[in-house]
């Protein structure tokens, strides 16, 4: 697989109510699980996109949730012009081709602090269509400086080798939730090449599912992270 630019506390009980997000690929090399795509080995569970043992939540009781917007953000498409952020975006639509949410935060916590968990939160629009197949997301660091009024496709940062981070079936009124635990504990190392991240969307289906972007209204895409 290449960059793009060649193709482009939480407890037990949230771990009930995020495991009934996943109807939810390949390896892990972090340590929290493969991703599950179709099922999971014996005595595991899909929870929020990982196959994690059935007793075991997320993150442990001692963790501190915190919530943040992304404090640059930009949508860019293979198949679009370059435009401000829509209301919503359909991903993994073919008509729309492959499709980019680059996103940057900056964390509250101290360099030092344990991130159990994090992810990238999407809202799928209530009105939207009956769920399509699955959507398939990567995720990647994103490697040079950006943007949001000058970034489009043509115009698009550089990525590093994008990654598997989830397969989900959209459910309007629940919100998926993306693991990017990995980048977001690189973030202590305070990398000079370190601009954020990107998830990624390949379009290979009629409708795909539309997510709301928070632009008039809503949440928008936001970070989700679990630190002690």
């Amino acid at each position: 697989m290449r960059a793009v630019r060649s193709s482009p506390a939480v407890v037990c009980a949230l771990a009930c109510v995020f495991a009934a997000i996943c109807g939810i690929g390949c390896a892990a090399s972090d340590g929290l699980g493969r991703v599950c795509d179709g099922g999971c080995e014996a005595g595991k569970s899909c929870v929020i996109g990982r196959c994690r043992p059935g007793d075991e939540a997320p993150a442990p009781a001692d963790t501190r949730r915190v919530v943040l917007a992304p404090s640059d953000f930009s949508v860019i498409a293979a198949s679009a012009a370059p435009s401000p952020v829509p209301e919503t975006v359909a991903l993994g639509r073919a008509e729309g081709g492959t499709v980019a949410l680059l996103l940057r935060f900056a964390a509250t916590w101290r360099d030092d602090a344990d991130v159990l968990s994090a992810y990238v939160v999407l809202d799928p629009v209530d009105s939207a269509p009956p769920a399509s197949p699955p959507v398939v997301f990567e995720s990647a660091r994103i490697l040079e400086p950006w943007l949001p009024s000058v970034v489009s496709w043509g115009r698009q940062p550089r990525l590093d080798l994008p990654k598997l981070a989830a397969v989900i079936r959209a459910i309007p009124g629940t919100p998926v939730r993306i693991d990017v635990t990995g980048l977001v504990r690189e973030w202590s190392l305070r990398r000079a090449d370190d601009h954020g991240l990107a998830l990624l969307v390949h379009g290979d289906d009629v409708i795909g599912s539309a997510f709301a972007m928070g632009v008039t209204g809503g949440a928008g895409p936001r970070l989700e992270a679990y630190v002690r």
